[in-house]
């Protein structure tokens, strides 16, 4: 495949034909060079299901720098989708990832005890992290 854009339309149809798994695992071989196509691809996808699975996609590279993408996949429709998002912030820890949920706790009643949740996970990984002798090696 020539590029990012066309392997991910082939992945997606493998992902609707019910293979997830070689799907999952050809999107990841990608790199995260496939970050802004996956993105876009999520954006026009109808079915929730496949959006789910883009969302863990995207998620996995584990890149900071989608923590914005999957804030806005919080207010999908689908649940599927905006656990995956809650997953997928667990998985970046950070700051950044701990103000999203803090700011979706205020909107978003129905998925309140899921990120309050999360929000307990990220501030333990942080707290864990702060006290891990090689993240913090003496002075």
């Amino acid at each position: 495949m020539s590029n990012s854009k066309e392997a991910i339309q082939y992945y997606l149809r493998r992902l609707h034909d019910g293979d997830f798994e070689s799907a999952f695992f050809g999107v990841l071989e990608l790199g995260p060079i496939a970050l802004p196509d996956l993105i876009d691809t999520y954006r026009v996808e109808a079915d929730g299901s496949c959006r789910a699975s883009l969302v863990e996609m995207i998620w996995q590279y584990r890149d900071p720098s989608v923590i914005p993408f999957l804030a806005t996949a919080l207010d999908d429709e689908y649940p599927e989708v905006w656990k995956q998002a809650i997953d997928g912030l667990v998985a970046i820890p950070c700051d950044e990832s701990l103000q999203v949920l803090d700011d979706a706790r205020t909107v978003a009643e129905d998925r309140r005890e899921w990120i309050e949740e999360a929000i307990e996970q990220i501030r333990e990984i942080l707290i864990a992290e702060s006290r891990s002798p090689e993240l913090n090696p003496p002075t």
